[in-house]
């Protein structure tokens, strides 16, 4: 038996297209990990969860252990995303280079094309990728040292503080989107629409709770010609970006935000 046996609503973020016609299924879009407690919460919270879960889960006391404390140390709490406020002459970029074959022809493709495309169009631009320098990465995909060449003039072999990355974020022009690991709607992209950013993306291939209107919401592109594009056109135009950034907030109101998740839950009860 599976959850969606026994439960009312089986709410899923990443909901493949041909799975939306099961009866209790709904999309809820994309998320974000935050931080909900303290130091001493967090503490107490996973100590009370391991020992009444350690029975019945595979999770191994250090896995778990890492978990609670990865929302200490880089995540903020939801406050910190709202909102912010964007440059007209300065773009922010931050990835991490994934490591398998389907990340490398896609996700980090697509996201190095972006990178490239921001350095030559705009004097003010800073970021770039983030490289797993450990043997995990490289043992999985044997490509992945490939990177260090490629991308060299934009490596960040150390992670930037949360707290620096989310103000380079909400400060730059624009955002670039691409479906993650496995087509998956990353948390960039919830965060982006918390941030209100005028985002250019690639074509989804996960369901969202209500579609995303091409132009209005955000810019979707289908190849390069088409992301400098957008990206030119952003940049240039002032007004068009704050519609832009006003109308994705709106959209992250009403279907992405807690609030909107829970009520549109409760609403098919």
């Amino acid at each position: 038996m599976c959850a969606y046996d026994w439960c009312d609503i089986y709410a899923k973020i990443n909901l493949n297209k041909e799975n939306k016609e099961k009866e209790k299924i709904i999309s809820i879009g994309p998320s974000f990990a935050i931080q909900l407690w303290n130091k001493p919460s967090t503490l107490k919270h996973f100590i009370l969860n391991y020992i009444s879960s350690r029975k019945d889960s595979y999770i191994t006391f250090k896995m778990m252990f890492k978990d609670y404390v990865y929302t200490i140390y880089r995540r903020k709490p939801y406050s910190k995303y709202l909102g912010g406020k964007s440059s007209s002459d300065y773009i922010f970029t931050l990835s991490t280079l994934w490591y398998d074959e389907l990340t490398y022809k896609t996700t980090n493709k697509l996201r190095g094309i972006f990178v490239r495309l921001c350095q030559n169009l705009f004097k003010n631009f800073e970021g770039g990728f983030y490289y797993i320098s450990n043997k995990v990465a490289v043992k999985e995909f044997n490509k992945y040292q490939k990177y260090l060449d490629e991308y060299k003039d934009c490596l960040y072999l150390k992670r930037i503080s949360m707290r620096n990355y989310l103000r380079k974020i909400k400060k730059s022009t624009l955002v670039f989107n691409t479906p993650s690991v496995g087509g998956c709607h990353g948390w960039k992209f919830a965060e982006y629409m918390c941030m209100k950013k005028a985002i250019i993306s690639t074509l989804l291939i996960r369901e969202m709770p209500s579609p995303l209107i091409n132009g209005h919401h955000c810019i979707f592109v289908k190849n390069e010609n088409q992301m400098r594009d957008a990206i030119y056109r952003i940049a240039n135009d002032e007004e068009y970006r704050s519609i832009l950034e006003k109308n994705i907030e709106q959209y992250y109101n009403d279907y992405i935000s807690p609030e909107a998740v829970i009520n549109y839950i409760l609403s098919k009860v």
